[in-house]
């Protein structure tokens, strides 16, 4: 367990950084694939929904950490995006 890392956490640590991160976007997907059901213009929604979703949790934040949590999900965000989209297409067809 203590060779595990992620985002400078090792160990138990680690885990349970990685699964509060997993569970941050497990939410957002099952948002977007809820919302892609209605909506037909995907991307400019996902964007925009993704975008305000993780600017609300930057805001939110209370500690520093949360905050490089939320700026690297934010520096990652072309590859999420692309992920939801593919998501959001299968839930359509």
């Amino acid at each position: 367990m203590t060779d595990l890392k992620y985002f400078g956490y090792t160990g138990k640590d680690a885990l349970k950084m990685y699964h509060a991160d997993i569970q941050c976007l497990k939410h957002i997907i099952n948002n977007l694939e809820i919302q892609s059901s209605i909506s037909k213009d995907l991307d400019k929604l996902d964007q925009q929904y993704l975008v305000s979703h993780l600017r609300r949790m930057e805001k939110r934040a209370e500690c520093d950490e949360l905050k490089k949590r939320v700026e690297n999900i934010n520096k990652n965000l072309p590859e999420i995006l692309k992920r939801i989209k593919t998501i959001a297409d299968k839930t359509i067809e």
